[in-house]
């Protein structure tokens, strides 16, 4: 358009018959018509960018100049220009301030035609001259002063009838725009071009043009220039075009819009207005039939500008009352009626009623099973449908009907999600999905929690669920997991550690299924469930432990307290005999006895402690303790054992510290250490205590130079239920169960306890207690 109006103007400017230049601010030619060519004997491209003061003699150059340089330079100015080759009698000419391309310039303009070109007959040339309608206006009331022809001709008004009228006034634009809209977006934009408006004819019936506003400003002169090219041919030619391209692209926007899985109704309503808009119905509506096939209802439906709803009279719809509509369903596939008077009776009867024209209803096939119909109305006009018109309908159509079929199975996915979440919530159980492919872990929200996580804690790479693995428990379950993975088994189960956010470690019992494998076998999908067995497996290893204490009561019960008993049985039934026994046999057999006795004596003592330890009924009453007296108690309640055996036993103590420990612990502690001591050292050996004050506990050892013990042996003696009974020098009983209550209880007292040994040389036992 605006290649139009510049070639219009360049017509009118170059057709005037009087010298007409346009210069810059500065003086500088930037148009010419051919009058300026032939009067100052140039050819109009050697005038372009030359100065106007290289035609004038001096006395104009010298008024030019200030001209040019006055801020007052509206006023009219006059000067005498020569041609080029001086042949030429001097012209005077006027210059005029106007507004061009948006920029500041100045009209020069014979002076004569100044005056004769501000004439409405001057400007009814320039007008018919154009072959686009075209009228001027005041740019500031937008009261038409001129029009063309051509606009008569086009439009149906005389040039009467619009002089002196606004474009208001006459309706003349179908979108409503006032001259003073126009005027202030041309003084913003310089020019508006290339706009396609819809114009009222004098009928008031709209049709499409290609609009360009201008303004002209001439002196004290402001005129709005209007010119438009009528493009119904255009449309016309490219109607078959856009209307191809139009229902690609609804086909598109529609299966876009459609969403089954949100707010469906929504996008339905909102498809159903994209066809209505599209097609020019009255009326789009789906009805949904009833699942014994006998009514059916309104469910949906979109209306155009004034076109009554029918919702609610379309709520219970009876088959049986019109019996055509499901015959011609059946048997054509649609029900078509460009004029719906000619329909069966108990169509034509009900349709007209309703203010129905035109009718096109298709059904709306679901899973392979009428679901309904929908239907497209024309209530202003007889609707002539063209085949490719049906045959878009169709396709729209079934995409709704898809849409249905796609929601029918996302909610019973969501039925049979909710009873799967419904069932593992019940089972506080985690479910996970890998998706092996992309490498990617989704987790419900119970897996998680179990573990104390939340969701921004965690990672849906499965490395985060690696990395939180028992180390002790690693290997074993991602060989469990490679081995379902590689088809080596047929279910992924694996009972290991996890650790929770606090660090601490959970039980968990793990079961997957590899449910996808491409083409190659190789597996793209697994999905399985995390139970939390933390309790259950603590509860195993109590029992564990349980039948661990059984065994063992049974064990010593057996054998360590049977031996003794029974000896002791055998002696007294000897003492007891009428045999005759000497004094010193007797005396032997009494020494025996006494020595069993303490033995077993302190075997039930420690296996009292031990049981009662193992049910946690021993309670815990730490007190201030002076230990050098303690140790030294101890050394007396052992000192017949030791002189026995002709040991004897030494206390080296730096101070007398004072600790802060369980009295009864300390004593079965320490009486535990010197009756081992005592087993294990041969007659006249020496058994040395000493105590050590560190940083907040004092260190307890006690030293014997007997038969030590082995390497291997070290490294189990302190280890849970590991009873390993060992005679001592002169074949002393023992059960064991000594240097576990030491261990116990030490560690109960907040100390800790270790051995260092040589074999054949003796060994020292390290205990810590806390200062007070």
């Amino acid at each position: 358009m605006k290649k139009f109006i510049e070639e219009n103007f360049e017509l009118f400017f170059n057709n005037l018959n009087d010298l007409f230049l346009v210069t810059d601010i500065n003086g500088t030619i930037i148009e010419a018509n051919f009058a300026a060519h032939k009067i100052l004997t140039l050819p109009k491209q050697e005038l372009i960018n030359k100065s106007i003061s290289s035609f004038c003699d001096t006395a104009s150059q010298q008024n030019l100049s200030i001209f040019y340089r006055s801020a007052d330079n509206n006023k009219q100015f006059n000067i005498r220009l020569l041609s080029s080759k001086d042949t030429s009698s001097p012209i005077d000419v006027t210059l005029f301030q106007l507004v061009w391309k948006n920029e500041i310039c100045y009209l020069v303009a014979n002076q004569i035609a100044v005056a004769s070109y501000l004439t409405t007959d001057k400007f009814s040339s320039f007008l018919s001259l154009t072959n686009a309608i075209a009228f001027i206006a005041h740019a500031n009331t937008g009261t038409i002063v001129l029009s063309n022809r051509l606009l008569s001709d086009t439009l149906g008004y005389s040039s009467k009838k619009i002089t002196g009228k606004t474009t208001d006034d006459i309706e003349f634009f179908r979108t409503k725009l006032t001259s003073g809209e126009i005027v202030a977006s041309l003084k913003q934009e310089g020019s508006v071009s290339n706009l396609e408006l819809e114009l009222n004819n004098a009928k008031k019936k709209a049709a499409p043009f290609l609009c360009s506003f201008n303004l002209l400003q001439i002196g004290n002169y402001e005129l709005l220039l209007f010119a438009a090219i009528d493009i119904k041919k255009l449309k016309l030619t490219d109607k078959d075009f856009n209307y191809y391209l139009n229902q690609q692209k609804l086909i598109a926007e529609i299966s876009q819009t459609i969403n089954p899985h949100f707010k469906l109704d929504e996008s339905i309503n909102d498809v159903l207005q994209e066809i209505g808009l599209h097609t020019g119905m009255s009326r789009v509506y789906i009805i949904e039939e009833s699942e014994d096939g006998l009514s059916g209802m309104n469910t949906h439906e979109w209306c155009n500008n004034g076109i009554p709803s029918l919702m609610l009279k379309r709520s219970n719809i009876r088959f049986n009352e019109i019996p055509t509509w499901k015959k011609r369903i059946e048997k054509e596939g649609y029900i078509l009626a460009s004029d719906v008077s000619e329909l069966p009776a108990d169509l034509s009867l009900i349709l007209s009623g309703l203010g129905i024209k035109s009718l096109l209803v298709l059904p709306l096939i679901v899973n392979k099973a009428l679901f309904g119909y929908i239907g497209f109305e024309d209530c202003v006009e007889y609707q002539r449908w063209k085949d490719d018109e049906i045959d878009l309908l169709r396709t729209l159509s079934g995409i709704i009907a898809n849409t249905f079929e796609r929601e029918k199975a996302f909610l019973q996915i969501k039925e049979s999600e909710m009873r799967l979440n419904m069932a593992i919530d019940g089972s506080n159980e985690g479910l996970w999905d890998w998706s092996i492919t992309d490498n990617n872990t989704w987790y419900n929200e119970y897996w998680y929690t179990m573990l104390g996580y939340e969701l921004t804690d965690i990672s849906s790479n499965p490395k985060f669920w690696e990395s939180i693995i028992h180390p002790d428990d690693y290997d074993m379950v991602i060989t469990a997991l490679n081995d379902h993975l590689h088809n080596k088994s047929d279910i992924y189960k694996a009972i290991y550690r996890l650790k929770d956010k606090s660090g601490s470690w959970k039980w968990i019992l793990a079961h997957g299924k590899v449910v996808l494998r491409d083409k190659n076998d190789t597996p793209t999908r697994m999905i399985g469930t995390h139970i939390d067995i933390t309790q259950q497996k603590e509860t195993e290893l109590k029992q564990l432990e349980l039948i661990s204490t059984r065994d063992k009561l049974f064990s010593i019960i057996a054998h360590d307290l049977r031996g003794p008993i029974g000896t002791l049985l055998q002696v007294l039934e000897l003492l007891t005999s009428k045999n005759d026994i000497d004094e010193e046999t007797q005396r032997d057999f009494l020494e025996e006895l006494k020595k069993m006795s303490e033995s077993t004596f302190q075997l039930l003592e420690n296996l009292l402690s031990w049981s009662k330890s193992q049910r946690n009924e021993i309670i815990f009453l730490p007190e201030k303790l002076y230990l050098t007296r303690v140790i030294k108690e101890n050394i007396h309640l052992l000192k017949g054992a030791s002189s026995q055996k002709e040991i004897k036993i030494e206390y080296n103590s730096v101070d007398d510290s004072i600790i802060f420990a369980d009295l009864n612990m300390v004593n079965l502690v320490i009486r535990n250490l010197l009756s081992n001591a005592l087993k294990f050292s041969p007659r006249g050996s020496v058994i040395t205590i000493s105590s050590t004050p560190l940083d907040s506990h004092i260190e307890v050892a006690i030293s014997d130079q007997g038969i030590g013990i082995p390497q291997e042996r070290i490294n189990t003696m302190f280890g849970a239920n590991k009873y390993v009974t060992t005679r001592g020098t002169e074949n002393e009983a023992g059960s064991g169960l000594g240097l576990l209550l030491c261990k116990d209880f030490v560690e109960r007292n907040q100390g800790t306890i270790r051995v260092e040994s040589k074999q054949g040389e003796g060994s020292t036992f390290r205990f810590t207690l806390p200062r007070q």
